[in-house]
């Protein structure tokens, strides 16, 4: 394993025996989870339910990680011909993050990694509904973006994570860049049409806004980038010195 880099801030003391409590840590923190024998740098976006929203059940309530770098480049969808095509529980990014991705993680990320229900789509969520998941994309709201922004944003597919909060529509935070450096478009997992036609999905652009995808056709150009998104419970411990994930106490 080559070196490790860490950057951003905690809160609270955690000790050297305890190593830092993923509880304690302020959003924007830098954090490592193993992923294809490597580490991979994640950030701290959200400590608990977000903006304390009757969205999300108890599962949500722990620290929530974004990727800081994009995974990888994937479409929407492979079956164009499916009526609900830019569904997100349908989708295959949601598939492929919970089955193939999730397997990448090492033991100790696998055993630490919360299953939680995520409020998506067009659906109402009460506690016993949501979508089961382990990884998934992160929505337009969670990310910051408001119904004033554009009208047609849903509104019930989540709430403000503590790190986007206030983020207005362009916003350097939500800038994510490919593994040779540059910043490009990625996902999230908010439909940007609940027509009949079900055609299009908002993504972050390259610039922090926001804007649409058609995943109908089939087209190269209708791939965007993967930006994986995790809860730990708020016991999990990272190492003090290297921040890679060691456990849960």
């Amino acid at each position: 394993m080559g070196r490790v880099t860490v950057a951003g801030g905690r809160v609270g003391m955690s000790g050297p025996d305890l190593g830092l409590v993923a509880g304690e840590l302020a959003a924007g923190t830098s954090v490592y989870l193993m992923h294809n024998g490597d580490v991979e740098e994640y950030m701290v976006v959200n400590q608990g339910i977000p903006s304390d929203s009757s969205l999300y059940d108890s599962s949500c309530d722990g620290t929530w990680l974004l990727q800081k770098n994009v995974y990888d480049v994937e479409e929407f969808v492979s079956d164009y011909g499916n009526q609900d095509n830019n569904l997100y529980r349908k989708s295959d990014i949601h598939a492929n993050l919970n089955s193939a991705f999730f397997n990448l993680f090492g033991p100790v990320e696998q055993q630490a990694i919360k299953q939680v229900k995520i409020p998506c789509d067009d659906t109402t969520v009460t506690e016993a509904g949501g979508l089961d998941a382990k990884v998934f994309l992160l929505s337009m709201i969670e990310l910051g973006f408001t119904s004033a922004m554009s009208s047609s944003i849903p509104t019930n597919d989540g709430a403000a994570l503590a790190y986007f909060k206030g983020a207005g529509s362009t916003n350097t935070k939500r800038i994510a860049k490919n593994r040779t450096g540059a910043a490009m478009n990625w996902w999230s997992r908010s439909p940007g049409s609940v027509s009949s036609s079900r055609s299009s999905v908002y993504y972050v652009t390259n610039t922090g806004s926001y804007n649409n995808l058609n995943v109908y056709d089939d087209s190269e150009t209708n791939s965007s980038g993967i930006r994986p998104a995790v809860i730990l419970p708020k016991t999990a411990y990272f190492d003090e010195t290297t921040r890679i994930l060691k456990g849960v106490r």
